[in-house]
């Protein structure tokens, strides 16, 4: 439930999403476990920042990974 919610929020928001052949992808989940997908982990991150601590959630830091990808010869400059 609590994942379907942040669905909405970051879709909401046009927070996340990357393009897969004209396809927008928000996050991969299934059932406890999802995969955020983003352009920008700053906006990323405070969302879900944002979303966990409404929601009086948790995170487990020891199971949470950041994986950030750039184009060959690109580096992506943050907020």
């Amino acid at each position: 439930m609590h994942i379907a919610d942040l669905d909405r929020e970051l879709k909401n928001r046009n927070i996340g999403r990357v393009m897969v052949n004209r396809i927008r992808i928000w996050n991969l989940a299934y059932v406890d476990d999802i995969v955020l997908l983003a352009k920008n982990r700053v906006d990323m991150m405070d969302i879900l920042r944002r979303f966990l601590i409404g929601r009086k959630l948790g995170l487990c830091v020891k199971k949470t990974k950041i994986i950030v990808f750039n184009k060959p010869g690109k580096e992506k400059k943050e907020r």
